[in-house]
């Protein structure tokens, strides 16, 4: 009785370990399908419709892809989207394009237009400096991010000259126009 016992013990051990095997293989063929879906997506990026349930890490290659084409406003558009939606080192990568993006778009209007685009220049860095710090601030061991920020931070552009003053008078003159106080006072 006791060896019937023990076979029909160790039978239903070795039927639940086959299941176990199998939900295991059943797992990894659905892992293996999804990353197959995932690298088709990825090979036809430039086709790619971008909704609110596409994987943000489809979307930041798509981003990707535009900056790499030159639209940056459509770049700019798709990280901006999916930053607020993403978590862990994909926002640290995105942190990093955008505040990349930033910089580079600030360097091509300052080039481009000098004094002229000062307003303009100004916001982009800021907006660069904003995003760099948020990289840093997620994967402190990206030396790119640590280097673009330092060198966003470095860059001050020269003061905005002031019009030129048309008061003529003297500084003897200042103080003894001052009412109440005789000779200009102390």
């Amino acid at each position: 009785m006791a060896p019937i016992k023990s076979l029909a013990s160790l039978s239903s051990l070795i039927i639940a370990g086959l299941l176990g095997l199998l939900a295991y293989s059943g797992w990894e063929a659905y892992q293996l399908w999804g990353s197959a879906q995932f690298n088709r997506a990825l090979a036809q990026i430039d086709t790619l419709s971008v909704d609110d349930h596409t994987n943000p890490a489809l979307i930041a290659a798509k981003a990707n892809w535009y900056d790499r084409q030159g639209n940056i406003t459509e770049a700019l558009r798709l990280y901006n989207q999916i930053l607020p939606r993403t978590q862990g080192q994909l926002r640290a990568y995105m942190a990093y394009n955008l505040g990349s993006l930033y910089l580079r778009e600030a360097a091509k209007y300052w080039n481009r237009s000098g004094v002229w685009a000062y307003s303009r220049v100004q916001t982009l860095l800021g907006l660069a400096r904003q995003y760099l710090r948020e990289a840093v601030r997620l994967d402190p061991a990206n030396q790119d991010a640590r280097y673009h920020l330092e060198y966003a931070l470095r860059i001050t552009l020269p003061p905005r000259e002031r019009e030129a003053s048309k008061w003529h008078g003297t500084k003897a003159s200042v103080f003894a126009t001052m009412p109440g106080i005789p000779k200009g006072g102390p």
